[in-house]
């Protein structure tokens, strides 16, 4: 029964729809983010870990990576690629989440960065013997799952990985990486975040969480605000965000215990700010129970809420907008794809933000746009929200080309913090119009 209740989702999403790219969503993992070696690896800057482009059994010849996958056991993938603490071996499971780009499936994975890579399940070192023994953690790619399945009769792929603490397998949130704020609350030093103790709805007396925690389906916890200890900016965390807490070495639950005294029945499913991929419709959710994710219907399901928030009054917030268009250049009558991305350069989360579209009439006339935006006539407005530091977002609008000549695709890009540098807030395009 574990097994099911873990290994749900893997076994249903490959009937869902085709892979696209998520474009509304924040990305994990931007390109920015990682350094390209020109070696077949790349470095992740946000964790100094080294990673091959390639997955086991396939091949780098310069620019991509040919060949099919290969598929073992987790007990000969640990024999033949984790001898040597130094040296190339299987991720750790929190290792393997951070290349995770939960902004897409089919694969869930930066596709620039890593080439090729199947939508499949692939192994990490990490041990669920705390919930379900003989099993082992690792992320299934279609959909960026964190889950786990027998290291003994199951066939997986691998993709290796060296730095970090390559030796502490089962070592994943130690309380000497928490600063005790002593109100309720605490800072994890890694990434900088501030955490409550309890969830929402319990109550700290000091030394532990009282009470019964509140229960909502994802649409309420987007609207539920706290002031707890004196700061009115808590948040749900995204799925990224709240996977660093999570203990995989601990079961019911599935967190450092002495950091998050909750007690197991009340530290169940955990919502994320995470929108599904595949399906705007679900949400993530972190089952701290054993630590597993999945998304579903964010209406439909319910879960409790553990607050986070990105201390700001050092950080910065630096947005920079980026346009194109395609096809260029455009027939006349033709639709053209108008696609704007904001980049938070900052240190800080933007909040507020929204992403603003020119219309240039004339020369083009609107022909639609996702949810999240509302055509003004001369301009098309989407909301964002928050955009985490170093993260970016792309929106797609379709307009029709009217007028022959060059025309000026044009953006802008606005938050609610002051930013530090505004000259790179607007981007501008040209695209060519011919009969």
């Amino acid at each position: 029964m574990k097994k099911q209740l873990a290994l749900l989702t893997l076994a249903l999403l490959p009937s869902l729809s085709a892979p696209a790219l998520a474009t509304d969503l924040p990305l994990d993992t931007p390109t920015e983010d990682f350094t390209i070696n020109n070696d077949g690896t790349v470095t992740h800057k946000k964790t100094g870990l080294s990673w091959q482009r390639c997955s086991v059994g396939q091949t780098w010849d310069g620019s991509n990576c040919y060949g099919t996958a290969q598929s073992f056991t987790w007990d000969d993938a640990v024999k033949n690629y984790d001898t040597d603490c130094n040296g190339w071996r299987l991720p750790r499971i929190d290792e393997l989440n951070t290349i995770t780009e939960h902004g897409k499936v089919g694969p869930a994975i930066n596709s620039t960065i890593f080439p090729n890579t199947p939508s499949i399940f692939y192994w990490s070192t990490s041990s669920a013997d705390g919930y379900y023994p003989n099993y082992k953690w690792g992320v299934y790619f279609y959909s960026g799952n964190t889950t786990y399945d027998d290291k003994s009769r199951s066939y997986y792929s691998a993709r290796l990985v060296r730095g970090g603490n390559a030796c502490s397998f089962d070592t994943f949130t130690p309380t000497s990486d928490f600063i005790d704020n002593n109100d309720g609350t605490v800072t994890h030093k890694k990434t900088n975040l501030m955490w409550q103790r309890c969830l929402f709805g319990q109550s700290w007396d000091g030394k532990s969480c009282t009470g019964f925690s509140s229960i909502f389906n994802q649409g309420e916890s987007r609207t539920q605000t706290d002031t707890f200890a004196g700061y009115s900016d808590w948040r749900l965390p995204t799925l990224s965000e709240l996977n660093t807490i999570v203990d995989y070495a601990n079961y019911s639950p599935a967190a450092n215990k002495d950091i998050f005294p909750i007690a197991s029945p009340e530290l169940g499913d955990v919502w994320t700010s995470s929108i599904g991929a595949n399906n705007p419709d679900f949400g993530w959710i972190v089952h701290f129970l054993s630590g597993y994710t999945s998304s579903g219907d964010y209406r439909a399901n319910a879960g409790g809420i553990l607050f986070v928030r990105a201390p700001t009054a050092t950080g910065t917030v630096d947005l920079t907008a980026a346009v194109e268009g395609s096809p260029n250049p455009v027939t006349v009558n033709q639709n053209l794809t108008y696609t704007g991305t904001v980049t938070n350069n900052g240190n800080a989360t933007a909040t507020g933000t929204t992403l603003i579209f020119k219309i240039v009439k004339p020369s083009m006339t609107f022909v639609s746009a996702p949810k999240s935006c509302v055509n003004k006539g001369v301009k098309v407005v989407c909301s964002i929200g928050d955009l985490a530091a170093k993260n970016s977002i792309t929106k797609n609008i379709i307009v029709t080309m009217k007028k022959v000549g060059a025309v000026s695709l044009k953006v802008e890009v606005k938050s609610k913090e002051t930013d530090v540098d505004v000259l790179n807030n607007k981007a501008t395009n040209t695209v060519t119009i011919k009969k």
